[in-house]
């Protein structure tokens, strides 16, 4: 197999078919549905989809989360190359070959490609990409993209893997992760890459749910969550990254996890931390060097506005963030 196509599956019932009719389908590959544990009929529609394609095959396994599901479908692929794929989400049509290609050209470990964001209202994008005006940069040497902020570090669903990189390196998503298990795999992933090709070809669709803000209000046991998820991502990604011994990318990774203090600040402050509760848990982030949050992180992102400056200086000053959040 030259690719394998990776989907979590978890009550799609109504978008998993879309999902699966706009990923390009050739010879020598395979999409592997991994039900985690769903309860609708999301498997049957799946089931009857597989009956007119051979290439797509169902694993059923108990309710584990989205990680679970992928690394059970990493340990079921042949494929020389891995991509992952929401069930919610879909691809545009005429993309998928032409990055392979390139992949394999190039050797890369990781090819990344762009995702645009539409939403759940919205018309389905089937634009083709056979003439699409594609332009690559490629790195090469070991850890050479983690000295970069141009390259996605933080999607999983924005790549093709080649499978025996993360074979080789036992690499997995932490299922231990309540968030940002995607960056944790990047950053090790990375680490053993010797090419990483970027291209601008933006062939994955994320959709947008706009009830999402309605089914996630910030809670203090869901800030704490984030918080405990965020503190153990960072341990992961430096205990990755130091592997390589070079000073450059040990600061970088210290800038690029101050998102993830950002993330937590407001998520704190929104779940009614009181004062002291607050401060100590930023406190907790100083000793791995991401906090206080520069405004680097900001222009290493290019999110640099006057909203976001303003809320990095609340992030950094713990009494006046409470104050205003509070009042």
């Amino acid at each position: 197999m030259r690719l394998s196509v990776i989907i979590p599956l978890y009550n799609c019932e109504t978008v998993i078919l879309r999902c699966l009719e706009s990923i390009d389908k050739f010879d020598d590959m395979e999409i592997i549905v991994v039900d985690d544990g769903s309860t609708d009929n999301g498997v049957k529609v799946v089931n009857s989809y597989a009956d007119k394609h051979s290439m797509v095959r169902l694993i059923s396994k108990m309710n584990g989360g989205a990680s679970s599901a992928r690394n059970v479908g990493i340990s079921n692929a042949t494929g020389d190359y891995l991509m992952f794929v929401d069930a919610d989400d879909y691809l545009v049509p005429d993309g998928i070959e032409k990055l392979l290609s390139i992949a394999e050209e190039e050797h890369a470990d990781v090819l990344k490609y762009k995702i645009l964001k539409t939403t759940k209202v919205a018309s389905q994008d089937s634009s083709s990409l056979t003439d699409f005006p594609m332009h690559k940069n490629v790195m090469r040497g070991k850890g050479k993209a983690l000295e970069s902020s141009t390259v996605s570090d933080y999607h999983v669903v924005d790549a093709l893997f080649r499978r025996q990189v993360i074979v080789d390196h036992n690499i997995r998503l932490h299922e231990d992760l309540y968030l940002h298990e995607d960056d944790v795999f990047m950053g090790e992933v990375y680490v053993y890459a010797e090419c990483v090709v970027s291209t601008n070809m933006p062939l994955y669709r994320y959709v947008v749910d706009s009830e999402q803000s309605h089914t996630h209000k910030p809670t203090p046991e869901r800030a704490r969550k984030i918080v405990d998820s965020a503190l153990l991502a960072v341990q992961y990604r430096i205990s990755a990254t130091v592997r390589l011994h070079n000073p450059k990318i040990d600061k970088l990774e210290r800038v690029k996890m101050m998102r993830f203090v950002y993330l937590c600040s407001r998520h704190m402050l929104s779940a009614g931390y009181n004062l002291k509760e607050y401060r100590a848990t930023l406190n907790k982030f100083r000793k791995y060097g991401c906090y206080p949050v520069s405004r680097k992180w900001l222009e290493e992102c290019s999110v640099v506005n006057a909203r976001t400056l303003f809320k990095n200086f609340l992030c950094n000053h713990p009494c006046m963030a409470w104050i205003v959040y509070r009042h």
